[in-house]
């Protein structure tokens, strides 16, 4: 085991037959902590079994803080209990690393370390395995803000804008500089705003094709055939799209966010309410979600949504 790296999972009511293959990988690899964002009784229970199987460190908060707050709460319980740990490695319940994704993560970071000097955050390729396909990167060509998918990468590491939460792995000390996430955001672009803090600091963010990580992206996949072409979109909750939709407009008003990305913000939200409000199954709670979250967004309110009946 690693211990010079933890890995920080946050988990709220997850699907516990995935979430027992992640720490049947991750428990050797690595210390393990988990923070419960508020899991029913019964499922805070099975995570509890499972956390003392495989020896992990539960902090459980016992109602749903947001995951920004829950990351924040694994990072100082590492400050104040883990003086060993060097490396900070997030992930969601329901990612899976394979046997040797830590000792990967490490020397790919070491590489890209001795190549450039300036890394200080590291994305793994994300594989969706109900879409079969790799999420791709987040990366700006030219004045487009697109996406590289790993088998199309010509070198083995890219440099990011952002980075999905789900695998990033950065030195505490890089954490510690830039800040903690934003708890206000709640869910959704927590990653995103935290990843453009540590670039406007003058932190690179490189995202690889040699590590990959299977992630589920979104409750579900939205099937979509666009011209002749079956398009995966991750399908997200109408309570879901209000947070994304909220916490976009909310990063329109911030100065250290690129332009292009908030161009790019302003055309995914309409497309956002075109696909889900008028194309989904549910698009009628869609819309009322997509329209409240607007409305939040241009009276700046943040924080925790109630959730719907």
């Amino acid at each position: 085991m690693n211990t010079r790296v933890c890995s920080i999972t946050i988990t709220f009511n997850p699907d516990l037959a995935i979430f027992e293959r992640q720490l049947e990988s991750l428990h050797a690899q690595c210390d393990v902590i988990l923070v419960d964002n508020g899991s029913e009784p019964n499922v805070l229970r099975r995570i509890e079994q499972l956390s003392q199987r495989y020896g992990c460190h539960l902090l459980a908060l016992g109602e749903n803080e947001g995951i920004a707050a829950a990351q924040n709460y694994g990072v100082k319980l590492i400050e104040n209990e883990k003086p060993e740990c060097e490396y900070l490695l997030f992930l969601d319940h329901d990612s899976i690393p394979k046997p040797d994704f830590v000792a990967a993560m490490v020397e790919e970071y070491l590489r890209l370390e001795r190549l450039s000097g300036a890394i200080g955050v590291l994305g793994p390729a994300i594989y969706e395995p109900r879409a079969r396909t790799y999420y791709g990167f987040h990366v700006l060509r030219g004045l487009r803000y697109a996406r590289a998918g790993p088998e199309a990468m010509a070198d083995d590491a890219i440099v990011c804008v952002t980075l999905n939460s789900a695998g990033t792995f950065c030195p505490l000390r890089v954490m510690q500089s830039v800040g903690p996430y934003d708890e206000r955001l709640f869910i959704d672009h927590v990653e995103t705003e935290w990843c453009f803090r540590a670039s406007h600091l003058g932190y690179w963010l490189y995202g690889s094709r040699n590590v990959d990580l299977v992630h589920r992206m979104g409750d579900d996949v939205f099937h979509l055939k666009f011209a002749r072409k079956r398009v995966n979109l991750p399908y997200r909750s109408p309570y879901r799209h209000r947070y994304l939709v909220r916490n976009s407009i909310e990063m329109l008003r911030r100065n250290y966010i690129p332009t292009i990305w908030k161009c790019y913000c302003v055309v995914k939200i309409v497309l956002t309410f075109l696909l889900f409000g008028i194309v989904a199954g549910d698009s009628a709670s869609q819309r009322r979600a997509i329209i409240g979250g607007i409305l939040d967004g241009l009276r700046g309110r943040l924080g925790k949504i109630s959730a719907p009946h």
